[in-house]
């Protein structure tokens, strides 16, 4: 993990909450990447896999990202 972006460790973080919440089944139905925001005035880093899930799911992409932030582990770099 020494080598890994900041993206890289956000995205094994989301794809582990994602999985360990019951939201995704397996790694390939979960697309998680993590980009550096367009507008820094939402933040560093923004991530759309929440909303993908959501339409597969017929969830909000609210519910679905408050339910795996519920499953995720601390993050560390």
């Amino acid at each position: 993990m020494m080598n890994d972006t900041v993206e890289k460790v956000l995205e094994n973080w989301l794809r582990d909450a994602f999985l360990r919440s019951g939201l995704a089944s397996a790694e390939s139905d979960c697309r998680v990447e993590v980009s550096p925001t367009a507008d820094d005035r939402f933040g560093d880093y923004q991530c759309n896999a929440a909303m993908a899930l959501a339409k597969t799911l017929k969830r909000s992409p609210r519910d679905v990202a408050e339910t795996a932030i519920k499953y995720a582990a601390p993050c560390s770099a």
